[in-house]
């Protein structure tokens, strides 16, 4: 009897060791940019729009101007102003549901846990980059999900309140 039970408790003890190890975690390490890159120079959103209305008000006068081209200007302005209301980014916003988030959240680096498929994100006020990722034996790779932002990967920067995707398929 007393066999059984140890039998039962050696079991039980493999049984749990094995789903331990499975749970460990992806372990990614990061580290702060020491090298910043030089800001580049653009118009803001503001600019963008007058620029591209500055240039739709010369497209229909010009098309205007031409014999036959009345028709056309007026199609050419209700097309650009359709294309300017349906193009606006901040309506819809993808939905990150079911992928875990992990932050990096200190200015001089260190490590997280993260699961197999997690959202990372920077917010520790400074650049940061991905310099390691541990997986556990038996991990895979897969492919992020649509409407995720891009895969982690060593050597990713970023930016302040910037995230990757880490995605990875668990043993079985």
């Amino acid at each position: 009897m007393a066999r059984v039970a140890l039998a039962a408790a050696g079991g039980l003890l493999a049984l749990s060791q094995k789903a331990f190890a499975q749970a460990q975690g992806i372990a990614v390490t990061y580290a702060p940019v020491t090298q910043s890159a030089a800001p580049i120079p653009t118009l803001s959103q503001w600019g963008l729009a007058l620029l591209s209305l500055a240039l739709v008000v010369v497209m229909y006068r010009t098309l205007r101007k031409a014999g036959n081209g009345r028709p056309i200007a007026g199609l050419m302005l209700a097309g650009a102003l359709a294309l300017a209301m349906g193009s606006s980014g901040s309506w819809i916003s993808p939905s990150f549901a079911g992928a875990d988030g992990a932050q990096l959240s200190n200015k001089a680096g260190g490590t997280v846990l993260v699961s197999d498929l997690t959202i990372v994100g920077n917010t520790s006020g400074v650049t940061q980059q991905i310099i390691k990722i541990e997986v556990p034996n038996g991990f895979t790779a897969r492919a992020v999900p649509d409407g995720l932002p891009a895969a982690c990967a060593v050597g990713t920067t970023l930016a302040s309140n910037a995230s990757c995707t880490i995605s990875y398929r668990q043993p079985l």
